[in-house]
C-alpha cells in the first residue's frame, strides 16, 4: 500500500494525521459539541470522509 504512494499522497496523509493529533489535544480544552460541529464542518469540505468516520464514532 505505502509503496505506491507519491510524495503528494504522503503529504496529504501527514496533514490529516497531524490534524487528528491536534484535534485530540484540543478535545481536552473544548467542549465535545464544539468539536463535533467543527468536525462535521470539516467533513463537508473534504473528500477524505473515510479517514474521519472513526473519530466521529468515538466522539
Amino acid at each position: 500500500m505505502f509503496a505506491n504512494w507519491t510524495f503528494k499522497d504522503y503529504c496529504t496523509f501527514s496533514a490529516i494525521f497531524m490534524w487528528h493529533t491536534n484535534m485530540k489535544r484540543i478535545n481536552f480544552t473544548l467542549s465535545i459539541q464544539k468539536n463535533l460541529s467543527h468536525l462535521i464542518k470539516w467533513l463537508n469540505i473534504n473528500d477524505f470522509n473515510f479517514f474521519h468516520i472513526p473519530p466521529l464514532l468515538i466522539l
